[in-house]
């Protein structure tokens, strides 16, 4: 915290900020240190530039496969499991428009404990799923693609079979 701040973008490259009589809150372990300033400037870069990416949470699904195709063995395995994983995971909202009608009717009358119960139960089928078959594939077992799509597939089938069965009723 400051009294007054002043805010510029000297050149254009970076975002700068010029604080005057403030506070700094330092936290560590289970402490606290506070430090107070008459004038303290910071700046931040605008663009990355040539810096590199710290984590594959940085890159844009394009950047993923682009790293992919020059790295090999475990590292290629990680980062195609990543790219698969974040297309993967979203179709997941799609199955569960499916799966929601057919659950509802079978949890019937048994009450909202009932359906949280069946709601909690398919899903921590699902991520069992998803972390067995994602393991299979960062040690190679199983294809990349397979192992990230596999849980979603099959709980699509599930839930396909179950709106039809429900809708034929």
């Amino acid at each position: 915290m400051a009294r007054e701040a002043t805010v510029g973008a000297p050149g254009g490259a970076s975002v700068s900020f010029d604080l005057r009589d403030g506070q700094v809150l330092l936290e560590h372990g289970e402490g606290a240190t506070e430090v107070s300033f008459g004038r303290y400037a910071i700046s931040f870069p605008l663009a990355a530039g040539d810096s590199q990416l710290t984590s594959r949470a940085e890159l844009s699904p394009p950047g993923l496969l682009g790293e992919a195709a020059g790295a090999e063995g475990e590292e290629r395995r990680r980062l195609l499991l990543e790219f698969h994983r974040r297309l993967s995971l979203p179709s997941l909202c799609l199955i569960m428009m499916l799966l929601g009608p057919p659950l509802s009717l079978w949890a019937g009358r048994s009450g909202k404990l009932g359906g949280l119960a069946l709601g909690m139960l398919v899903f921590a089928l699902y991520y069992a799923g998803v972390v067995y078959t994602e393991g299979l594939a960062a040690t190679g077992a199983l294809p990349v693609w397979l192992g990230a799509w596999l849980p979603a597939a099959v709980l699509g089938a599930a839930s396909a079979w179950m709106f039809r069965r429900a809708a034929s009723r």
